[in-house]
Order: C-alpha cells, then structure tokens, then sequence
C-alpha cells in the first residue's frame, strides 16, 4: 500500500513540475486563464501517469506516449511558436529521461545492483531514486527557466544598447 501511495506522490508531483515548465517556458494563450489551464495540465498528466504506470514502463513506449500528449496540451493552449513548443516539449522530454537516468543509475551504482534491477517496487532505493529523479527534473527544468530569462534579458539590453 505504501507503494502505491508513493508512487502516486511522485507522479503528482512530477505533474506539476512538468506543467509549470510549460507554462513557464511557453506562457498561455491570451484567452484562457492560467490557473484553469495549469489545473488542466496537472491533472490530465497525473491521470496518465498513473494510468501508464500499470500499462507500459514510463521510460519506455509511454515517454512516447507523453510526448504526443504534452505536444496536443502545447498547441492547444499555451502560447509560444510551432518551434518554440517543439524545442520546449523536446527539452522537457529529454530532462524527463535524462533525470530518470542519472537517478536511477546513481542508485544502482550505490546499491551495487543492475539498473534494471535496482528499483523494485516497495524497496527504499526505489523510494529513494523515486525523490533522488524528482529533484534532479526540478534542476535541469528550473536551468532551463533561468537560461532563458537570462538570456531574454541579455537580448533586450543588447537591443537597446543599439538603438
């Protein structure tokens, strides 16, 4: 039971990460409210991860699977170019994979087992690896939120600059 509650935490969580990333990266169309369309967002990728979680392993074919679905919430109610929502979408997919990666592959390495190995359900490396790819997600996306108001930030004073 411990398990499922767990698990549930973490893909709540991982709904909201993704959500605010989106949202933060690509802003949301002038019509729609923000906070409705960041509930949205949250629950929608909650109910598919945990939807997914009994059908296909989320590193596997779901990624995938995500992908098409955060592209659909993309383009239907967040601001942002054609490009701007592939690049954001893709950058998220690959901190989602890298994230899950690395956390994982750091557990294995410390608990001297297979990666496929190393998180069984209802074991702490599993816990752990669980919070351990949750923090590493916020990292690289929170990275990538900063990159780019820097960057905005440094184009704006440079088109100034040469006015």
């Amino acid at each position: 039971m411990m398990h499922i509650i767990f698990e549930n935490v973490i893909n709540l969580f991982q709904s909201v990460v993704v959500t605010v990333f989106l949202m933060a990266s690509l802003g949301c169309k002038d019509k729609y409210n923000k906070k409705c369309i960041g509930i949205i967002g949250i629950v929608t990728t909650f109910i598919y991860l945990t939807v997914s979680n009994h059908i296909a392993y989320f590193e596997s074919v779901g990624i995938y699977i995500y992908m098409i679905y955060s592209l659909i919430f993309s383009f239907w109610v967040l601001g942002g170019t054609i490009i701007e929502k592939l690049f954001y979408n893709v950058m998220m997919i690959g901190c989602l994979a890298g994230s899950a990666l690395l956390g994982v592959g750091l557990i294995s390495l410390v608990i001297k087992k297979d990666f496929l190995n190393a998180i069984p359900f209802g074991t702490a490396s599993r816990y752990v690896s669980g919070i351990l790819v949750q923090l590493l997600l916020m990292l690289f996306l929170g990275f990538f939120i900063k990159l780019k108001k820097v960057l905005k930030e440094k184009i704006i004073n440079i088109c100034l600059l040469c006015q």
